[in-house]
């Protein structure tokens, strides 16, 4: 253990109490903070992937989901947008009029967000319009003013000692870490994204790197914070991002229910800041899709209410490959029934442009007519439970109860369901009407699902089917039509019914 201090907090539940396991999560909510509302707009489907190399990639996209009539309400700006790290703005090569960008897509009720990432070059800049042949304002300024992370053996604002993965040997430009922790950095940082994003309409913020990841060659330097090196503190840097963007949204008069952002990484309280997560750059495999649905669950009983993953995973797969269209589908049918609705992924093979290097084409009708059929249907149904969606958000808000909920959340007095133990962990609730168990194994014919036992009367339907089953009992599901899988809704609760639903 590297802190010198460590405290312990613990909370429990009455004994006599209903469910007892929402009654903590929502004692931890009271004391680490609530989630806001979540965003409308957070609801939809978001396109991403690595990377939107220029405005014109990123328009045609937006004007194909259009086109083809199918649901979209947010595209990502991937990193790279920007001539150095530092400069948080766009260059103005490859992104010429962010503000027309701006305008057109919100005409089409789509949200823009942005990476941002926390890494410092000597050489970055301040804004797209800053005459490149001066001095480096951003570096110069934050290193005079003591901005950047130290390094704790020398106490010198200290750079990586060498170049991260997306640089030569040796680096171009020294580079540094800003520190959040610092009310001055939040300040100045804050800033920037208000004169070279929020200036065009670009308001949502996804933050990168958020640990802030030093890469493997860094592994042993030891940063000095505020208030004690990285081994001690270290898991806080990216809370302290988070509050750098929420307070300086809130104090350019933003509402709670329009502020959002996407952090690779969360310590205890970021919530609050109206932050989401994602699991980061995971496999395009049938066994990370695997883990992933448990890591889900583990996530949202932790405090962490708005969190997803990149559906198809992020790296590996190609769009011909018979295997990945089919894990496509299945992820998608998990990614329906999370939080965030988001895909993302880096697919082979890339090409390399003036405006720097992508992966492959990752949009939904790239993955052959089957995959698009079964993809686009699973999409559409996630557009028609947007309000489901936003009322779940809304308990979560308000209770600190997850939407998306492992079945001991929901059904706690059922003893069958715990003599299931692990057998069940992968299926969950999503709000207190769906049970969903994805298939995560390739060209699966039939799924097992412990159906929890239900009040009288009261029934499992199957979404696709319509059969009714009893709870109590273990079904096996046909899953050989890859358009299905095992999804089912409760008979004895409705979305309008208030007391149920929390």
């Amino acid at each position: 253990m590297s802190t010198p201090i460590l405290d312990f907090w613990v909370t429990t539940g009455d004994a006599g109490a209903e469910n007892s396991f929402k009654q903590i999560q929502g004692q931890f909510a009271d004391a680490t903070g609530h989630p806001p509302e979540m965003p409308e707009f957070a609801t939809g489907f978001w396109q991403c992937k690595n990377r939107y190399r220029n405005q014109d990639e990123l328009m045609s996209v937006a004007r194909e989901y259009k086109r083809r009539e199918l649901p979209i309400s947010t595209i990502v700006i991937d990193y790279l947008h920007w001539d150095h790290f530092g400069d948080f703005s766009l260059n103005e090569n490859c992104w010429p009029d962010p503000a027309a960008m701006v305008q057109e897509l919100e005409s089409m009720d789509i949200r823009v967000m942005i990476s941002i990432w926390p890494f410092v070059q000597s050489g970055s800049v301040n804004g797209r319009d800053y005459n490149a042949s001066g001095p480096s304002v951003n570096f110069q300024t934050m290193y005079d003013q003591g901005m950047l992370v130290r390094d704790s053996a020398t106490g010198e604002q200290a750079p990586l000692e060498k170049a991260p993965f997306w640089e030569s040997n040796p680096p171009t430009n020294h580079m540094y870490i800003m520190d959040p922790f610092n009310p001055d950095t939040r300040a100045y940082v804050f800033q920037q994204l208000k004169d070279n994003y929020m200036k065009y309409g670009i308001k949502t913020f996804w933050l990168d790197e958020a640990e802030p990841e030093r890469h493997v060659q860094d592994i042993d330097i030891r940063y000095g914070y505020h208030d004690g090196t990285d081994a001690e503190i270290g898991l806080a840097w990216s809370r302290a991002e988070q509050q750098m963007v929420y307070e300086g949204l809130k104090a350019e008069g933003h509402q709670e229910d329009d502020i959002f952002m996407l952090s690779r990484s969360f310590f205890v309280g970021g919530a609050k800041y109206g932050a989401g997560a994602w699991s980061g750059d995971i496999p395009s495999t049938f066994q990370s899709f695997h883990e992933q649905v448990r890591v889900g669950q583990n996530v949202a009983v932790s405090g962490i209410h708005w969190w997803t993953t990149d559906i198809g995973g992020y790296s590996g797969g190609s769009i011909d490959d018979p295997v990945m269209q089919e894990l496509l589908i299945r992820w998608f049918q998990f990614g329906a029934f999370c939080p965030l609705f988001r895909l993302h992924g880096d697919r082979a093979p890339e090409t390399i442009t003036e405006c720097g290097r992508s992966g492959a084409p990752v949009e939904v009708w790239h993955y052959g007519d089957d995959a698009y059929k079964s993809i686009t249907a699973i999409m559409k149904f996630r557009e028609s439970l947007r309000p489901y969606v936003s009322a779940t958000m809304k308990v979560a808000n308000q209770t600190g109860v997850p939407a998306l909920r492992p079945l001991f959340l929901e059904f706690p007095h059922d003893q069958g369901l715990w003599q299931q133990g692990a057998k069940v962990d992968g299926q969950f609730m999503f709000g207190p009407e769906y049970l969903v168990a994805p298939v995560t194994e390739y060209n699966a014919t039939s799924w097992q699902v412990y159906l929890p036992e239900l009040p009288e009367d009261a029934k499992w339907v199957h979404h696709y089917t319509s059969t009714a089953y009893s709870g109590g009992q273990v079904v096996d599901i046909d899953v050989s039509d890859l358009d299905t899988f095992p999804l089912f809704k409760r008979s004895d609760v409705s979305l309008v019914d208030a007391t149920l639903i929390a």
